[in-house]
């Protein structure tokens, strides 16, 4: 491990304050809005937060896999993960300049290069979609178990009201949603898109996406971000089409805890 990077356990503070967090994040609130969103009540008791100087760490246990965010300064980052932050097992969600520190800690299994984008002017699609609620989550599993695990859809997401659909021939065919959605931090992650492969090329989900936003928006959610794999080059088309531009890159992935 580098020495340059060494920094006292003694400065990382774990935080409690959902004030004092949400005024770190707010600091770019494209790459904080899962963040952001993980603030809400119900959320928050899931998370495990951590600050060093101006570098803060967050860890969200409500999914099957655990996601760790950070932001701010390296050598922070490094006291965090020295002393405070222990998961044996972690999803990466990581800036280029945090991947140093964090792979003296962790052993990577996998790792997608990938854009976080931003809706910046929305240009609307419309077609003939359906709002989902929890009277349809037999057919939605049905649809994502053809994802290979591409989606990151849990069940009490459908309780945001943000999830919409195409049917076609008698049954679900594409669908859009969110991972999480807040008015009270006006944040909404766009997620869970797919569609089925016999149904693609048709537009299907640029309307469910373009559904979700207009909903979205007009409760007053204001951030509207997605996660695009880089080299995903026809889903970035559409997505700039709706107007998201890129904001910033990251590399996501699952990595193992490096024995001591």
């Amino acid at each position: 491990m580098s020495a340059s990077l060494t920094v006292s356990p003694a400065r990382v503070r774990r935080l409690t304050d959902r004030r004092e967090i949400q005024a770190i994040l707010e600091q770019d609130r494209p790459w904080a809005a899962y963040a952001l969103g993980d603030l809400d009540d119900g959320m928050f008791e899931q998370c495990d937060c951590y600050a060093s100087g101006d570098a803060f760490g967050l860890v969200f246990k409500g999914l099957h896999f655990i996601p760790f965010f950070t932001l701010g300064a390296p050598e922070g980052i490094d006291a965090i993960l020295s002393s405070a932050m222990r998961e044996p097992v972690i999803h990466m969600a990581q800036r280029p300049e945090h991947m140093p520190v964090l792979l003296d800690y962790y052993r990577p299994q996998e790792k997608h290069v990938m854009w976080r984008i931003c809706l910046r002017d929305f240009q609307p699609v419309r077609g003939n979609v359906v709002r989902l609620g929890m009277d349809r989550l037999a057919a939605m599993r049905a649809l994502y178990a053809g994802s290979d695990g591409g989606t990151a859809f849990a069940p009490y997401q459908l309780a945001t009201g943000y999830f919409f659909g195409v049917e076609q021939d008698g049954r679900l065919v594409s669908i859009a949603g969110v991972h999480l959605a807040s008015r009270r931090y006006r944040v909404g992650p766009v997620g869970n898109i797919y569609t089925h492969p016999d149904y693609r090329r048709h537009g299907y989900a640029a309307q469910c996406t373009s559904a979700v936003i207009a909903a979205l928006r007009s409760d007053g959610i204001d951030t509207i971000v997605l996660n695009v794999d880089e080299t995903n080059t026809t889903a970035i088309r559409v997505y700039q089409r709706l107007g998201f531009d890129k904001h910033c890159e990251f590399i996501e992935g699952a990595a193992v805890r490096r024995e001591t």
